[in-house]
């Protein structure tokens, strides 16, 4: 099994990272009570496990 042409292996992946502001309006939007952590992180492009972090 090849990879698939365009995809990088995870050392070529580069790791986001967020400023401060990102994550308090992040934690505002889920403590917010309107979304629903899966549906936070959805709409701000990142993972369930990222926000939870």
């Amino acid at each position: 099994m090849g990879e698939a042409e365009g995809q990088k292996t995870r050392k070529e992946r580069t790791r986001r990272q967020f400023d401060n502001e990102f994550k308090k309006d992040a934690v505002r939007l889920f403590e917010s009570g309107n979304s629903s952590l899966r549906q936070v992180a959805k709409d701000l492009g990142i993972s369930k496990a990222t926000l939870s972090n």
